[in-house]
């Protein structure tokens, strides 16, 4: 009789048990599955039929390829979508989660990203140097993370659709800016600046609206070649200054793996895009150059002249911006 109970309760047990393991042997052969995954909207200052020469799609692709489709890049459009003075708005409310940007549309409220136009450093040389890391907490102060400076190596030109044989045929004219930076240049030459959108550029151009503009080498990316007749062959502000920003909710909503590999593929970028345009810059001056536009050399004493103007009207005004101490620790961060 004892042995009879014993066994019914043994058999109860190991019933028991059996039920409970079931479920967990259950879960453990079911693959685990991923999370959602994580969709990023994205504008740029361009329209969408530039974007293959400006990185966005090197972003949007690599970045699906490296997280396997877990991070993704949806682009939204370019200033016909948000107009390019409001996207670092855009950005900083979160109306958009990355910006590919200008700096100098937003240079007002943070200065010292002007100091991008007028270095000499590659990209990874500032990471190395702290400039990186400084623009980064300043950019975090205004909601924003800094993410990287791809393309930088973008000379800007000054197109005319009137002779230049020295420094003063620029007085009186009207001359385009797309950017708060350089402006003071403008004046400085003795010229009427002007600031039309960039849909507005050749336009303004066709129909004499402006005499000239100063634009990067990339201008004939939107016809302007069609619409200027000379080049003034000094360029300045050799290094471009487009960026990449995130909003920084977005940014510290991101895992670390996310932000990390998003970190990673900006460094990349920056490599591959200083290798890049050097042939292209050589690309669109060819295309200048057999549509015609005479690229002029001023005198020495007026070149030395111009190149000056254009560096220190700039510095001067970081200078006035940030306040001696600050502006001396920039200078350090970005000269070599």
């Amino acid at each position: 009789m004892k042995r009879g109970k014993l066994f019914r309760l043994l058999c109860a047990i190991f019933l028991t048990l059996i039920l409970v393991a079931m479920p967990l042997t259950a879960s453990c052969a079911k693959p685990a599955s991923k999370s959602e995954p994580v969709v990023l909207s994205a504008i740029s200052f361009l329209p969408q039929q530039h974007m293959d020469k400006f990185g966005m799609w090197w972003l949007r692709d690599r970045v699906a390829e490296r997280s396997e489709g877990q991070l993704t890049i949806e682009y939204k459009g370019g200033p016909e979508t948000i107009p390019i003075f409001e996207q670092f708005g855009a950005v900083q409310k979160g109306v958009v989660d990355i910006v590919m940007g200008l700096s100098g549309t937003y240079a007002r409220q943070l200065p010292e990203v002007n100091a991008l136009n007028l270095t000499e450093l590659a990209p990874w040389e500032l990471r190395e140097s702290g400039f990186y890391d400084h623009l980064v907490e300043r950019h975090k102060e205004l909601g924003v993370f800094y993410l990287g400076w791809p393309m930088s190596q973008v000379p800007w030109y000054t197109y005319t659709k009137f002779p230049v044989n020295t420094i003063d045929d620029f007085k009186g004219k009207k001359i385009i800016r797309t950017t708060d930076q350089g402006n003071e240049f403008v004046k400085a030459l003795g010229a009427q600046l002007l600031r039309p959108k960039i849909a507005e550029l050749y336009t303004s151009l066709e129909r004499g609206v402006a005499d000239g503009l100063m634009y990067p080498v990339s201008a004939p990316d939107i016809k302007l070649e069609e619409v200027v007749t000379h080049v003034v062959d000094h360029p300045f502000y050799i290094r471009n200054s487009l960026v990449w920003l995130v909003n920084l909710d977005t940014w510290n909503g991101l895992s670390k793996d996310n932000q990390d590999l998003l970190i990673d593929v900006m460094k990349g970028m920056e490599r591959d895009a200083e290798a890049r345009d050097t042939g292209r810059i050589a690309g669109y001056i060819k295309i200048m150059k057999d549509a015609g536009l005479k690229f002029v050399k001023l005198p020495p004493a007026d070149a030395k002249r111009f190149i000056d103007l254009a560096y220190d009207t700039e510095w001067e005004k970081l200078k006035s911006r940030l306040g001696p101490e600050d502006y001396e620790k920039v200078r350090k961060l970005v000269i070599k």
